[in-house]
């Protein structure tokens, strides 16, 4: 029995001044993992900004049932924000935060001398893990994430790689994984979908 999608993309369009990313692209997200494929530069970063409502499409819609995490932990203005207290905002944000889930993933993660620490004071790595435990922790229903696997340790790799497996497994949440390829720890019979943005 196919399950209800999640997330719907209607006809999107998006451009960056002449340079057209999207036009009129369709989705319809179902509970598991899709893949979102693109090489350099083929829109992943805006599509997920689109999806979270960072951007605005040119025309087309974003429909999504329930709430939705994403997270660009790059971000600058992340810099000065101690980390225990970001992950705070995100358990007030999210009413079905889980602390069990979120405690557990800081000790496999290795994060807990970390989280006194301001974002501008870890490596992208750790930036990244702290990403990890609020984007598992907040329960939502449809997560967004972006090269789960740059940057991290060996220890962080393999802690990601069962977070994708039991995505994949999931029935009631989708999650959108962006990259340019696919981790060799997720196979494709894993999938629940395939976005395929070109390369």
């Amino acid at each position: 029995m196919s399950q209800p999608a999640l997330l719907h993309l209607e006809q999107l369009r998006f451009a960056y001044a002449d340079h057209v990313l999207f036009y009129g692209l369709n989705a319809h997200i179902t509970p598991g993992l899709t893949w979102v494929r693109g090489g350099d530069g083929r829109g992943k970063t805006t599509l997920l900004r689109l999806i979270a409502g960072e951007l605005k499409p040119a025309s087309g819609h974003v429909r999504h049932a329930g709430a939705l995490f994403y997270a660009d932990m790059r971000e600058a203005k992340l810099d000065d924000v101690l980390a225990h207290a970001w992950l705070a905002q995100q358990a007030q944000h999210f009413p079905t935060w889980d602390s069990a889930i979120a405690d557990a993933l800081v000790e496999a993660l290795r994060l807990t001398e970390h989280l006194h620490k301001s974002f501008h004071m870890m490596s992208t790595g750790t930036r990244r893990k702290v990403g990890l435990v609020a984007a598992v922790a907040s329960q939502a229903q449809v997560v967004l994430l972006e090269a789960p696997f740059a940057a991290l340790d060996s220890a962080g790799c393999e802690v990601v790689s069962e977070l994708l497996a039991e995505a994949a497994a999931h029935h009631t949440c989708a999650w959108l994984l962006a990259d340019y390829a696919l981790p060799s720890s997720v196979s494709e019979a894993q999938l629940a979908g395939l976005i395929d943005l070109g390369d």
